[in-house]
């Protein structure tokens, strides 16, 4: 990040650019030529008639390839292939690996249960997102290919390990908690996975015991005066280290046998997953309680214990809180989203420490379309120190704002009149997007990509993706909030140009103005033939280039860097940056 040419000069180019006066170029300049003297710092394909290059470093690539449709229906299926090193233009054949389907049941005492059921697996490029296929049980089950009822239905590769995650869903989630399956599909076009809930949830958890089991507990708030049970709270056990759900979701108060009626009052139960391992309890406000602290609970320090331990929450006074929010010229700003985030509500006589978020928006106008009230929110909210993330809507020169705020209640209980919240405008990013040789490359696509990567402003884990397209001289002109970048531009596929990726680009500063210049260099290319399982061409299949690249904090990351769609004999090329800086 520089700040290249002049602070005015590169103005007037975002200027120009945004307002379309820029001199149009007659077209975008095409990747062709007759020999190497053509191609500055490349050479000429004589059979492509087109400048390749080579990667000023080995580029490691996989391959993804989503095919047009499924021979069976439904939604066609992602293939993912091991990256390799791509040091020159390369020929890489995809072969598929054979599809199947899965049917089978989900049961809790012999009846269907009503869930999400997903089978996922690694992806073979590191830093990849997993390989997961999901869909939901039927509500009415039906006959399968097999002739038995089935419950579900789905595609999935042959002859792999899925880890299968069994969600209840609706009212299920009341009875029954998420289980976890491992199943290895078989090499056929049909196979069956049924998955049974084991009747021994219903047994009481005890001293020896702490999974696939029913927990009771009560909930009790803590007063000035006296401990009273708490109703309408909804209780969960979670895995301390990931988060996950490893119960069912009870409401404090309510009928285990029927959640919508009333029952003893603080109580709940638990149905805790097998295998479940170490858990705590989540308490947090329901639908009734949205002014909750969210509440962690440690049950080791209930067990050894009664049959019913009691957990204690917090009865703490809410504040009513009333802000505004403006620009930085001074302009109230309706329809902005206000998130307020707090890790340390704190109450002294549980001595439990919880959380709690909550988002409003500024009014556009007040009742009666009262202008003086445009800008105003308001909210109720919990003693504690909060994150407040402000951001803006409808204007795209206008930036996040984050600022921390303690919130403590007054003596006399009255409202708090707030600070005005004057957001920053966005930074403005300019540059020209030129070949090799100069030529400026109009009407292309480009796209500042969010990481939402934290960095020392905090405003950087809320900043906004944006794109835009090059002006007739190659200019390109946009709004970024602070945050960490990727910037991708896809020049059209006719001009045998690829990709522009420029990873990671910081912004570290709002309301100032910098410059990025992006070249288009000749391409690698990397070749190939994509064939299903049997050897048939697969046509129209869209072929993906992932690249795999160390991030900021040791790890891997993937990024796509160029696409391609395959010709009636299954043929791809696709066409490579030579650097990815």
């Amino acid at each position: 990040m520089s700040p290249a040419r002049t602070f005015m000069g590169l103005a007037s180019l975002i200027l120009f650019a945004g307002c379309g006066l820029a001199l149009q170029q007659a077209s975008t300049p095409e990747n062709r030529c007759g020999s190497d003297a053509d191609c500055p710092g490349a050479s000429c394909d004589s059979d492509r008639n087109f400048c390749v290059g080579t990667p000023a470093s080995s580029l490691l690539i996989g391959f993804s390839v989503l095919p047009a449709e499924d021979p069976l229906g439904g939604a066609p299926i992602q293939s993912v292939f091991a990256p390799g090193p791509i040091t020159t233009t390369a020929a890489r054949d995809l072969t598929l690996s054979p599809r199947m389907t899965v049917v089978g049941e989900v049961r809790f005492q012999g009846q269907p249960v009503l869930a999400e059921v997903s089978f996922s697996r690694p992806s073979p490029i590191p830093g990849a997102s997993a390989l997961t296929v999901a869909t939901q049980t039927l509500a009415d089950p039906s006959t399968a290919p097999d002739g038995e009822l089935a419950d579900y239905s789905l595609r999935v590769a042959g002859g792999e390990s899925y880890e299968v995650v069994v969600r209840p869903t609706g009212q299920a989630t009341r009875a029954l908690p998420p289980m976890r399956f491992t199943v290895t599909t078989p090499q056929a076009d049909l196979g069956r996975a049924d998955f049974v809930y084991p009747d021994a949830l219903l047994e009481p958890c005890g001293e020896a015991r702490f999974e696939g089991c029913s927990f009771t507990g009560e909930v009790y708030g803590l007063g000035a005066d006296a401990a009273l049970p708490e109703d309408g709270l909804l209780v969960r056990a979670i895995n301390p280290e990931t988060g996950e759900v490893v119960s069912s979701v009870a409401s404090s108060g309510a009928d285990p046998a029927n959640p919508d009626a009333p029952g003893e009052p603080g109580v709940f139960t638990l149905r805790i997953a097998p295998g479940a391992g170490s858990w705590v309890l989540k308490i947090t406000g329901g639908e009734e309680r949205a002014l909750f602290p969210t509440v962690i609970a440690d049950p080791a320090l209930f067990f050894p214990g009664t049959a019913r331990p009691r957990v204690l929450v917090p009865r703490l006074r809410s504040v009513h809180y009333v802000g505004f929010i403006e620009s930085s010229a001074g302009r109230r700003l309706g329809n902005a989203s206000v998130t307020f985030r707090a890790v340390d509500v704190f109450d002294s006589a549980t001595q439990l420490l919880g959380s709690f978020r909550t988002t409003v928006s500024s009014e556009m106008v007040g009742p009666d379309g009262d202008v003086s009230r445009a800008g105003r929110f308001e909210v109720d909210l919990l003693p504690g120190t909060y994150q407040v993330a402000v951001t803006p809507q409808g204007d795209d020169r206008l930036g996040v704002l984050v600022r921390e705020l303690r919130i403590m209640p007054r003596p006399d209980g009255s409202a708090i009149m707030g600070q005005v919240f004057n957001v920053p405008d966005r930074a403005q990013v300019g540059g020209l997007l030129l070949t090799d040789t100069g030529e400026p490359m109009s009407g292309v696509s480009l796209s500042a990509v969010a990481r939402g990567r934290v960095t020392a402003d905090p405003a950087a884990a809320y900043n906004r993706s944006n794109d835009t397209l090059t002006d007739g001289l190659g200019q390109f002109a946009l709004s970024l909030d602070v945050g960490v970048y990727d910037f991708v531009a896809k020049p059209p596929r006719e001009t045998h140009f690829p990709w522009v990726f420029r990873s990671s680009f910081e912004l570290r500063a709002t309301g100032e103005v910098f410059s990025e210049d992006l070249r288009v260099s000749a391409p690698v290319p990397v070749v190939g033939v994509v064939r299903s399982a049997d050897g048939a061409a697969m046509v129209d299949a869209r072929v993906t280039a992932i690249a795999v690249l160390p991030d900021a904090d040791g790890r891997e990351r993937t990024v796509a860097v160029g696409e391609a769609t395959t010709d009636a004999d299954g043929r791809y090329e696709l066409l490579l940056p030579s650097s990815l800086r």
